[in-house]
Order: C-alpha cells, then sequence, then structure tokens
C-alpha cells in the first residue's frame, strides 16, 4: 500500500501526464507540392526547366509554366505549342550558329520575325 506522499506524488504525475500528453502529436513539416501544368504534345521548355524540347506526346504535366506564353493556346485546359517542332540527330547549323547536342533532339523553331535566341539545348 502506498504512503499519503506516494500516493500524491503518483496523482500529480498523473494530471501532468494526462494533461500534456493527451492530444500532442508529433509535428512534421512537408513542402507543398509545386503545382502542375498541363500540356498537349511536344513543347518547348523553359531555359530555367533545361530547356530543349519535351517529346512527350498527348497529355502530360510538369511543374513549370509555359514559356514564351504568346506561343502557347489552351486546348480543352492544356498548353499547347503552337511552334513548329524540328528533330535533328546530331550537331546541326542553326540560324546562324551551330548546335552541338551529339545525340538526337528537338527545337522548337520561333516564328521568322524573332530568330535571335534559338539555341535552347
Amino acid at each position: 500500500m502506498l504512503g499519503p506522499t506516494r500516493r500524491r506524488a503518483v496523482a500529480v504525475w498523473a494530471a501532468l501526464l494526462s494533461t500534456f500528453a493527451c492530444g500532442i502529436a508529433p509535428v512534421t513539416s512537408r513542402p507543398a507540392p509545386a503545382p502542375t501544368v498541363a500540356y498537349h504534345n511536344p513543347h518547348g521548355r523553359p531555359r530555367a526547366y533545361g530547356g530543349g524540347v519535351c517529346p512527350v506526346s498527348g497529355r502530360h504535366e510538369h511543374t513549370y509554366p509555359p514559356v514564351p506564353a504568346e506561343f502557347f493556346v489552351d486546348v480543352t485546359g492544356a498548353w499547347r505549342d503552337t511552334r513548329r517542332i524540328e528533330s535533328f540527330a546530331g550537331p546541326h547549323a542553326w540560324h546562324g550558329r551551330r548546335c552541338t547536342i551529339s545525340r538526337y533532339h528537338q527545337h522548337a523553331v520561333m516564328p521568322a520575325a524573332d530568330q535571335t535566341d534559338q539555341i535552347a539545348p
């Protein structure tokens, strides 16, 4: 049998445990998922995200916006690149410069009025 002092100590400890233990849950913090943007068929990829062309056909998603925006149109909730996509098997001339990518790759062709910034690996 517990003495009065011991009984009081157990009661205080039990009260503290029930007060602070109930409702305490471990807090974990995860970053929010990046928003996704839907695309339709191959499209140009912003240089900040690797440049070049995404070759995926059909509807798919990425975490980057359509850039440059003026060349994309919304087709049933997905962005479609209106630029022509050209394919290459290796290095080639490209609007007065030389693209040195040595494997199969694609470029989104800018309209003739704006061909100053064509190379995007």
